[in-house]
């Protein structure tokens, strides 16, 4: 097949005013270069694959001896979207150290300290193809058991409540910043004089009941412990 190309040609005729116009027509050929024009072939690229990034999120950082440590892969991505394989490593744990990770491989993996001192962590995510990879480490500073902090108590908030229908009393916003399990122990610290109450149903559970029976103030009294410490709350609820 040939691409042709028309050049335009000019002369001037022998009688004034008047331009006569000569085409003529050359072959191109597909590669070269004819008569100042060229044919430039460029082949399309393919995209290189770029390395997918691994990242690791940590709920703690400075944990205590005993207390276990959660670890997330999920913020790491390949931007290629492809699929990643996960695996963590424990590369540095203190003398003396037992710790293993729940999963080497899961998104989410955990470990107890059981030692202090610093942990580092590894996570190397490949793509599917198997060719590109990074790899991220966390360290985490344990640190002993040291003194205890007592638990915060928190009972909630002041309350209302009609006679002869129950009560809710939440103590979910008790902690222990030492991360410690805490015990609840709920009591009916005052009452109106005519009321027959002397309790609450599930007296040991975060959240407990009440029911009055009669109108007026019930002062109920919350004690959380971590089993070293212990804090108390109050919580007014007024029948009506």
């Amino acid at each position: 097949m040939f691409i042709f190309f028309m050049k335009k040609m000019k002369a001037v005729a022998a009688f004034s005013g008047a331009t006569i116009l000569f085409f003529s027509i050359f072959p191109l050929a597909g590669c070269g270069v004819t008569d100042g024009i060229q044919e430039t072939l460029s082949p399309t690229k393919e995209e290189k694959l770029t390395i997918p990034t691994a990242t690791i999120s940590a709920d703690k950082t400075s944990p205590k001896v005993g207390g276990q440590v959660t670890l997330d892969g999920s913020g790491s991505s390949d931007p290629q979207g492809e699929q990643l394989t996960l695996a963590w490593n424990i590369l540095e744990k203190p003398v003396g150290s037992s710790a293993a990770l729940g999963s080497s491989t899961d998104i989410i993996t955990t470990f107890v300290v059981d030692e202090g001192g610093y942990y580092t962590i590894s996570l190397q995510v490949t793509n599917v193809s198997g060719d590109k990879s990074d790899i991220v480490t966390v360290k985490i500073g344990a640190v002993g058991t040291g003194d205890n902090h007592p638990p915060v108590a928190s009972a909630g908030a002041d309350a209302t409540a009609t006679a002869g229908s129950v009560a809710v009393l939440d103590g979910s916003g008790s902690y222990d910043q030492d991360e410690n399990s805490i015990t609840y122990r709920w009591s009916v610290l005052s009452a109106p004089a005519t009321s027959t109450v002397t309790s609450v149903s599930s007296s040991t559970s975060i959240r407990a009941f009440l029911f009055p029976d009669v109108a007026g103030k019930y002062v109920i009294h919350l004690v959380v412990s971590d089993g070293t410490d212990t804090d108390e709350a109050f919580v007014t609820i007024t029948a009506s």
